[in-house]
Order: structure tokens, then C-alpha cells, then sequence
């Protein structure tokens, strides 16, 4: 394969490694599952993954009932997309067709416990390729992912811009759904609040313009909140 990407995890619980591979062959896009049972590894027939190139998948606790989910990036069909398959315990996945997740092009995908809680939390890279942008989305797992409810901060990604940003200027355009004020964090790297500042927002798509003056070179995320939502999105200076 090329323009693949390789997930190892214990998709049925039964203390051994299962593998999902995905890319272009000759014979098309392929997403295959090996199941791995004691005489070695097995092809796993009539998976509901997306075949998939230019991807990456990662396994996670998503709906946190205790076993392994999975998220999938990449490009099928000429049309790029993000696709979220839940587990039943048994190595056997159902697709959550509606999901908070951007579908982004060129994806890379990261699990970590980000706030401590004990759950992963999830940050997206990549881009939108028409008009062309670059995408750094985190999502805060709350609670169970059930069905089509999904609990996460970060139910609406919004855009900011430029990424990286060389002077600690960035625009952000945001969509809100109520009138008002809303609370802009920035946090450096290891979570620590550095400033908080109040915006007046309108019904609908917003632009704010933001200047971050004297930021050392790195990671930092800012963090929107007008009371219902909040959304974080994660930006670096050079």
C-alpha cells in the first residue's frame, strides 16, 4: 500500500494485538482488519470501514463503555471525510454517521488524556482543501458518546487564521448561535491560562481579530466560551 496508515489495538478483548492497515493499491483504495486468534493473524471479511488513502486511523475509548473505538480520516471516493465506528465489545463496528468531528484532508489524528479526567481527549490536524485552509481542532471528551448524542466541548470547529502566525496576530471566524459576550482564553502549551478577554458576539458568523503580544515560539490553544458552547482551537508562533 501507499498513502496508507496502520492502527494496532485489542479490538475484542481477548489480550491479544489486532491490526488495521489502509491505503491505495493497485486495485483500489482498501481498508482491511486483521484479527489476530491463536494461530495467527485472520482477515477480517465485510468490515463497514470506508476504504480509505491518504489517511489515519486511531483506536480510543470513544463512548467510554470499555472497549476500543475508532476514527478514521482520509479520502474515499475523491471526497475527504472523518468517520467515527463504534464497538460492541466484541471486534464487531457500526458506523455513527452524525459525529462532532471535522472531515478534514490530509488528517492526523492524536488520543491523549488531555485534562486529566482519565478519558482521551482528541486533536485533529489538517486541512480544507477548497477554499484551501489549514484545520487544528481539539475535542474535550465530557462523558458516554451514545448513538448520535455526542458529548464534547468542541461540538462547532471554527477557522483561525493565520497557523502558524510569525507576530501573535490571529483572526478567528466563528459561527454563534446567541448574541452577547463571550469569554476568549489563550493557554500556553501546558494548559496555563495566560490572558482572558471579553468579546461582544452577534447571531451567525463572527470575525475577531486577536493580537498576543511577547509569545515565545510553540503550541497554544485559545479557548472560546459564551456560556453554552465552548470551543477550543489550537494555534502555533514560529
Amino acid at each position: 500500500m501507499k498513502d496508507g496508515a496502520v492502527a494496532i489495538a485489542d479490538i475484542d478483548n481477548d489480550n491479544d494485538l489486532d491490526i488495521l492497515i489502509a491505503g491505495q493499491t493497485v486495485a483500489g483504495r482498501k481498508t482491511i482488519l486483521y484479527r489476530k486468534d491463536l494461530s495467527g493473524y485472520v482477515t477480517v471479511e465485510d468490515t463497514p470501514f470506508v476504504h480509505v488513502n491518504e489517511c489515519d486511523l486511531a483506536f480510543s475509548d470513544i463512548d467510554l463503555d470499555g472497549d476500543i473505538d475508532l476514527l478514521i480520516v482520509g479520502i474515499s471516493n475523491e471526497n475527504f471525510g472523518t468517520y467515527l465506528y463504534l464497538n460492541d465489545g466484541a471486534g464487531n463496528f457500526s458506523e455513527v454517521v452524525e459525529h462532532p468531528f471535522v472531515s478534514i484532508d490530509h488528517g492526523s489524528l492524536a488520543f491523549a488524556d488531555i485534562d486529566g479526567d482519565t478519558d482521551e481527549d482528541l486533536v485533529m490536524v489538517g486541512s480544507f482543501s477548497s477554499p484551501f485552509m489549514p484545520v487544528s481542532d481539539l475535542y474535550i471528551n465530557n462523558q458516554v458518546v451514545s448513538k448520535i448524542e455526542v458529548a464534547s466541548e468542541t461540538i462547532v470547529p471554527f477557522q483561525l487564521y493565520p497557523n502558524p502566525t510569525r507576530d501573535g496576530r490571529v483572526n478567528i471566524d466563528h459561527v454563534f448561535n446567541t448574541a452577547g459576550e463571550c469569554e476568549v482564553f489563550l493557554y500556553d502549551i501546558d494548559g496555563r491560562l495566560i490572558s482572558r478577554q471579553t468579546e461582544l458576539v452577534v447571531v451567525g458568523l463572527n470575525y475577531l481579530n486577536l493580537h498576543y503580544q511577547g509569545l515565545s515560539s510553540g503550541g497554544y490553544f485559545v479557548q472560546l466560551s459564551d456560556g453554552g458552547v465552548t470551543v477550543t482551537k489550537m494555534f502555533f508562533v514560529q
